[in-house]
């Protein structure tokens, strides 16, 4: 063969290379080792799917959980991770690796963003291409059999039909309808659904239709998002304590989150440089892929400023303490906190929390931090009816051996929550990085949207009880903590030891 032809055999063969990458972009997404000429994404690389565990995860949970949820920050290829679960489904072209749910017939699927024009720009293209040369996007060219154009938005498509195979035989006809957040629920009524992606965080109300869709035929619902909302009603949904994870979180559901460390088409300039152009209020969720605190919460503080390790430094045994008690029948909350006069600081060192106990239980258990430590207590349990007297009256506790005055802080609900605000904010307030109880209530503590705080108790039975013994240390613990009496005259070495650790007082 001479020179000639051969080097047009050559530029046949990567045009046909290029003509196969162009329009079956699905074959090369996850391969099982790196592709570095991949000529239309960024930097031509696409990494072996071995580099994208949580991603994989994802995949696989659906096999088993109806509702899957990938949360996970911008830029971090969510929705392409989504759209590729989409393709698979409504072409019925699944890779051998595939672990997660299959459908062995054509499929009815809704492909849901924000807005209109918002879908049209993220998913679509993504799953379709440029609408101008459809086959260019994860749905193969050749699969594609017609699509339909959204009225009254420029390239924007409402339905692709698109050939569904099993087994490597074309069985039927796989529908794919574009929607939006903008439509009003009763667009989301009514008809039984094989698939449901929603690309970015739905509204409760259509998340619900969504769901109820999905489980007339057995089929499965993700969602796909950024956290940047806040603490949703759709996220309560999932999260229920207000911190996003891996794994299974409720009946039928399962969550992935990952962050862009996670993230391995990102260089570490790359991943530095976005970082430093987020504002830092939007880097829990934009950056770190984490539920942000959102315009309801009350105290909208990222938990590793207020935190601390106990040890021997913090908090010191000889500086004075209190506890707050705030008492129930469903549960029983106590706060203990350390005051350092030198920098006018609380420290919340232990904490302690039990539900549909008699008051004796509680009693040991705060008797055992130190019989010394003076507290507050509720003025609830000053009532003496008959629904309160029972377990939580004041005069109960204190014949039971606690050193207990009647909290004021009830009744100064909004200047203790300035207050606390204010210590946070200061870093006069410090929380024990292992009272997970407690930062699971800052997470949830939120007002309405008419700016009432929400005090619905959550599916385990928690409020934030914990948070008003913390408010009523805050604005009344000074008047009542104590020192450790072993500290009140610089003991010996030949003193006599109580054998409690003198952290904690128990």
């Amino acid at each position: 063969m001479d020179t000639r032809s051969s080097q047009e055999q050559i530029l046949r063969l990567i045009e046909e290379k290029e003509r196969r990458y162009k329009y079956n972009r699905l074959a090369y997404l996850f391969p099982d080792s790196d592709i570095t000429d991949f000529p239309f994404i960024h930097k031509g690389i696409i990494n072996s799917r071995s580099k994208y565990p949580k991603q994989l995860a994802f995949f696989k949970a659906s096999r088993e959980y109806p509702q899957t949820v990938l949360v996970a920050p911008n830029g971090s290829g969510k929705s392409l991770c989504g759209g590729y679960a989409d393709a698979v489904h409504a072409t019925g072209r699944y890779p051998k690796w595939w672990e997660g749910k299959v459908f062995k017939r054509p499929i009815k699927m809704w492909v849901v963003g924000v807005t209109s024009t918002g879908t049209r720009d993220a998913i679509q293209t993504i799953l379709l291409g440029n609408p101008s040369d459809p086959g260019t996007g994860l749905i193969p060219k050749e699969c594609i059999i017609d699509t339909r154009s959204k009225p009254g938005v420029p390239g924007a498509v409402e339905c692709i039909l698109v050939h569904h195979q099993t087994d490597g035989k074309v069985d039927g006809i796989s529908e794919i309808y574009f929607k939006s957040y903008e439509s009003d629920t009763a667009a989301f009524s009514g008809a039984a659904i094989d698939v449901v992606h929603c690309d970015e965080e739905p509204p409760l109300a259509i998340d619900t239709e969504c769901t109820a869709r999905i489980f007339r035929v057995g089929g499965i619902k993700y969602i796909t998002f950024t956290p940047d909302k806040g603490l949703s009603d759709t996220m309560l949904q999932f999260f229920p304590d207000g911190n996003a994870c891996t794994g299974v979180v409720g009946n039928g559901k399962y969550s992935v989150n990952f962050d862009m460390d996670d993230v391995p088409h990102f260089s570490d300039e790359e991943k530095k440089a976005f970082f430093d152009s987020l504002p830092p209020y939007q880097r829990e969720a934009k950056f770190y892929g984490r539920i942000s605190a959102g315009s309801g919460v009350i105290y909208p503080i990222w938990e590793g400023d207020i935190q601390f390790k106990i040890g021997r430094s913090l908090p010191q045994p000889e500086w004075p303490k209190a506890y707050a008690m705030d008492p129930g029948w469903a549960r029983t909350c106590v706060v203990w906190g350390a005051y350092c006069q030198a920098t006018d600081t609380w420290y919340i060192y232990d904490a302690y929390g039990r539900g549909q106990e008699n008051a004796e239980i509680h009693a040991s258990s705060i008797r055992q931090r130190g019989e010394w430590i003076c507290g507050i207590i509720d003025k609830a349990a000053n009532r003496n009816d008959s629904l309160t007297s029972k377990e939580i009256t004041l005069d109960t506790y204190t014949r039971l051996g606690l050193r207990l005055s009647l909290s004021r802080a009830g009744k100064e609900v909004e200047a203790g929550i300035i207050e606390v605000w204010d210590r946070l904010s200061s870093g006069r307030l410090k929380i024990a990085e292992h009272l997970q109880e407690i930062f699971k209530e800052l997470r949830l503590y939120r007002r309405n949207d008419k700016g009432e705080i929400v005090t619905t108790r959550g599916r385990d039975g928690t409020g934030h009880d914990f948070l008003d013994c913390v408010r009523y240390i805050v604005r009344q613990g000074q008047e009542v903590m104590r020192t450790n009496p072993e500290y009140i005259d610089q003991p010996t070495a030949t003193s006599t030891s109580t054998g409690r650790n003198r952290v904690t007082g128990y």
